[in-house]
């Protein structure tokens, strides 16, 4: 089986009118300098718990994913394949969502998972309620990035962090079936949330 491509829009709760917010970024106050390169998924989380959200002097994009009913298993909490749905859903409102609102359309055109790495931390449970996924980007390459997450039990920044994950992608030209080289506009988009 070939790599997997990203693209389906966000869902919304069934019986839910809300539907889930675009993620906005943080304020972005007195950033130095990038001195924290390579900062992980687990420093992103502990930063997170302590209410720090900001890593490498970045503050990360945020992005509010809706749970739903369907969302859980028969242990009643949220099963692990569908946190990683959420992930996407969330990855989708900054690739997508925001990147188009900002007229960088080109991920929208093609975009290859080709890695991905979950840590489960924590349960879960289901209540009627979003859930806040902070995302950082790192490793940006000619043609590649990839996209460290932080999901909380919850929508608050101090919700406990349940998930730690990153998913490594490549810019695709589906015409060509090729991976294609970043725009200067991709990359200056992707390095507002460059920790």
């Amino acid at each position: 089986m070939g790599p997997r491509l990203a693209g389906v829009g966000p869902r919304l709760a069934e019986g839910n009118p809300t539907p889930p917010r675009v993620g906005a970024p943080a304020a972005r106050v007195g950033v130095s300098g990038r001195v924290c390169r390579g900062v992980g998924a687990q420093a992103l989380a502990s930063r997170a718990r302590a209410g720090l959200e900001r890593v490498g002097g970045v503050a990360p994009f945020v992005a509010q994913v809706p749970v739903r009913w369907t969302d859980q298993d028969v242990y009643r909490h949220v099963n692990h394949a569908v946190a990683v749905t959420l992930l996407e859903e969330a990855r989708i409102q900054l690739v997508f969502d925001a990147a188009g609102a900002e007229g960088v359309a080109g991920f929208a055109d093609g975009l290859l998972v080709t890695g991905l790495s979950v840590d489960y931390k924590r349960q879960i449970s289901y209540r009627s309620r979003m859930l806040r996924v902070t995302m950082t980007v790192d490793a940006v390459r000619a043609a590649t990035f990839r996209i460290r997450y932080a999901m909380h039990d919850g929508p608050e920044a101090d919700g406990a962090v349940a998930v730690t994950a990153e998913t490594a992608l490549a810019a695709f030209d589906l015409t060509t079936q090729r991976p294609r080289r970043l725009t200067a506009d991709e990359r200056a988009f992707l390095g507002r949330w460059t920790a």
